[in-house]
């Protein structure tokens, strides 16, 4: 292993595109930013060890000469990271979420994955198959021993297998399988064909014009040969639950993927749906078929969560009051389904915020002016600030109206008083005439 000396930088930059006050860790060979109340200094130092190691690794790996740094923001929590999914790479820089069942970055980081796709960005531009494929390849397969071509062979024998034309056209088409088939073809190229062609491969704009240039061979005669490889793989009982698992979270991941893997404007976390898989994980080494039961939670909550966040937005657009506090009744139960913390609090700011409204009505239909306007000097703020400018004035409308009835009400008993008084005053003028 090549020996490297660290260049240790400690500065405190503020970057637009985090509300964290990041920090700087410099490394021969990266740049890494993280937030100093989640991660140590002990920790950061870990870390580049860890990845200056898998640096070399993955470097010799790919027979290239990576001049340049790569940067990492690592990230302690999602609000600041932005999104559902883990970690991207764009170019030379990565972003990764270190929270998901483990804290990955306490634990020391290990990310050969997105660095596959920093590191061959100098091969070339590529995209879903190659790009993720290559990733998966080294990480999966190189680096932890996954039998790609055992789940591969799986799909195939049971008649469900992507071809790659498809995952070619549009890599999500299957969004269980693709990185395991993708990764599978990989492997086959690089162990038959060598890490030269394949770069060739990479660095190409036309993916099934280039085969028979570089392999001297069709695309489709190398996606045959690769069946036929996949297809004399040995399948043991880990690929067989690896496609369970992949089945397992078939709805839930569908609906990420429906939510654009963002977050969703009404929705921040769904985190008793993602327990599930993480209940799984912690279990499966000891108790594979009670582990697989966490899977049930996971889609649960997913599809709980969709359903909150369709019901919120039908919730903020009706006209009805009380229709309206029923609908965020549901969204906010259903929340707490998908355990998604801060949709809870602000779908029960609405509950009790539209409680009062309904009650403030109640009280004006009582006549009970006083009640009703204690009670609104209370909630105008809380609608205030949820944006509720209609509910305040459709209150203050009643208000209005109710005043304007105890006007006219007072007016008639005026007038009632004044004519009694008119006729007990001309009585008494008759009678004393008659005198």
């Amino acid at each position: 292993m090549k020996k490297f000396v660290f260049i240790l930088i400690i500065l405190v930059i503020p970057l637009a595109q985090s509300g964290e006050e990041w920090h700087t860790y410099e490394s021969d060979h990266f740049i890494f930013y993280y937030d100093e109340e989640y991660l140590s200094y002990e920790e950061i130092e870990t870390i580049a060890l860890t990845q200056e190691d898998l640096f070399y690794r993955i470097s010799d790996i790919l027979a290239i000469q990576y001049t340049g740094k790569i940067t990492y923001y690592l990230y302690g929590n999602r609000m600041d990271y932005g999104g559902i999914p883990g970690a991207y790479a764009v170019g030379s820089e990565i972003h990764f979420l270190c929270i998901f069942c483990v804290d990955f970055c306490k634990e020391g980081l290990h990310d050969a994955h997105e660095m596959t796709h920093a590191l061959s960005d100098i091969i070339g531009y590529q995209h879903g198959l190659l790009a993720e494929g290559l990733a998966v390849y080294i990480e999966d397969y190189i680096m932890k021993g996954v039998n790609l071509h055992g789940v591969v062979k799986i799909l195939h024998t049971e008649g469900r297998l992507t071809s790659l034309e498809d995952l070619w056209e549009d890599y999500w088409c299957d969004i269980l399988y693709n990185y395991d088939i993708a990764g599978s073809f990989t492997q086959f190229l690089i162990e038959e064909y060598g890490m030269e062609k394949y770069k060739q491969l990479y660095s190409h704009t036309l993916f099934q014009d280039a085969f028979p240039t570089i392999y001297g061979k069709s695309f489709s005669e190398i996606s045959d040969e690769w069946l036929y490889t996949v297809e004399q793989a040995e399948v043991t009982e880990n690929e067989i639950d690896i496609v369970r698992y992949r089945d397992g979270i078939r709805e839930g991941l569908s609906i990420y993927f429906e939510l654009d893997f963002g977050s969703p404007r009404y929705g921040t976390y769904p985190a008793r749906a993602e327990e599930g898989i993480c209940l799984f994980r912690a279990e499966y080494p000891d108790d594979h078929e009670g582990a697989f039961s966490h899977l049930d939670q996971f889609n649960e909550g997913m599809v709980a969560w969709k359903e909150a966040i369709e019901t919120f937005e039908d919730a903020l657009i009706e006209e009805g009051t009380e229709v309206r506090l029923e609908l965020f009744r549901k969204s906010n139960d259903l929340y707490r389904i998908a355990g998604d913390e801060e949709m809870i609090t602000l779908s029960g700011e609405y509950v009790s915020a539209l409680e009062s409204v309904v009650e403030i009505r109640a009280y004006l239909q009582e006549g009970d002016l006083t009640r009703a306007e204690e009670e609104f000097e209370r909630v105008t703020p809380i609608l205030q600030e949820l944006g509720e400018k209609e509910e305040l004035n459709v209150i203050a409308q009643d208000f209005q109206i109710l005043k304007e009835q105890n006007i006219q009400e007072l007016e008639t008993i005026a007038a009632v008083l004044f004519l009694f008084s008119c006729a007990m005053i001309a009585g008494i003028v008759i009678r004393k005439i008659r005198q």
